[in-house]
Formats: C-alpha cells, sequence, structure tokens
C-alpha cells in the first residue's frame, strides 16, 4: 500500500463493476489500481469518461492524437455530485500515482450484473486497444476500439455470449 507503481501499464488496469441495466445504459463501479474507493457511474458515457480521464492523469497509454475542444465553456452549467467525486478522482501530480489495491484485490471486486477487467494497451487512432476479461466466466477477448470494448461488454446483458469465445 502506498509504494510506487512498479509498471505503468499495472497502473492502467481497471475493473468495471456493473450493477444496473436500465433504458440501454450501463451504471455502477469503476475501480482502478491507484485509488482505494470506487468511482460511481450513472452511464455508459461517463464510464468512458472516467476511464479517459484515469489514461491522462497516468500519462499511460500514451495518446496518439489529442482531443479537439471548440469551446471552454462546454458542460460546465452541468455540475452534479458525480462531477464533484470525478474532480476528487484526478490526482494531483500527472503520471505520480502510488499503488493502493493489489491487482488480486482488484478482481476480487464484483458487480451484481458483470465484472470486466480491463487492460488497454494503446489509445492509437483517436481510439482505444487492448483486452477485456468477463471476470465471473473468465473468459479475455481483445478489441480493437472502444466501441468493439462496448459490443463486449453490452453482448453480455444480450445473451450474446459467442463474442466472448
Amino acid at each position: 500500500m502506498g509504494e510506487m507503481m512498479a509498471s505503468l501499464s499495472e497502473a492502467s488496469i481497471m475493473v468495471i463493476c456493473l450493477d444496473e441495466f436500465q433504458e440501454y445504459d450501463w451504471n455502477g463501479r469503476l475501480f482502478v489500481r491507484t485509488r482505494e474507493d470506487a468511482c460511481l457511474f450513472r452511464s455508459t458515457l461517463e464510464l468512458l469518461e472516467l476511464m479517459e480521464e484515469n489514461y491522462d492523469e497516468l500519462d499511460y497509454p500514451q495518446m496518439s492524437m489529442n482531443n479537439r475542444r471548440f469551446s471552454s465553456s462546454v458542460g460546465t452549467e452541468y455540475e452534479t455530485d458525480h462531477t464533484k467525486q470525478r474532480e476528487d478522482f484526478r490526482p494531483a501530480e500527472r503520471g505520480k500515482r502510488a499503488v493502493v489495491l493489489s491487482k488480486e484485490d482488484l478482481e476480487q471486486k464484483r458487480g451484481g450484473k458483470a465484472t470486466f477487467l480491463v487492460r488497454v494497451q494503446y489509445r492509437q487512432r483517436a481510439t482505444w486497444q487492448g483486452q477485456v476479461t468477463w471476470l465471473e466466466k473468465n473468459r479475455t477477448v481483445s478489441f480493437r476500439s472502444a466501441l468493439e470494448l462496448l459490443k463486449l461488454i453490452d453482448s453480455v446483458e444480450n445473451g450474446k455470449e459467442s463474442w466472448w469465445i
């Protein structure tokens, strides 16, 4: 606990605990190795934003392209408890984070509906590439984009487990 990260690729491992599926959207908890408590998300978009913020703060995997921003005022009128929680989620120093959860502790977390261990290895072509493990079934699949990751996760709720072969 509190030790410096031996490997940034190990720090980038996350566990997504999906607790509810409502109106075609997931909500649940996101666990990362550099934070003891979970970060709650109420939508798939919020989950993706939390994950991206974590990768940006770790500066791993590094982006091959920067996001374009057209206005700095976009979204500033929407302030909620979740927004405040997301601000607390961000560490003070970029790339300098200590391990607080072991990989074994992380793998013990479980969602009400499903649990996924995600390892993003690259952020190229404005998306993510990596591997996702469905922990309940102990099946691992590679994905080539964030959209493909979402389709894999969604297939569990929709009963299309053939994606996981």
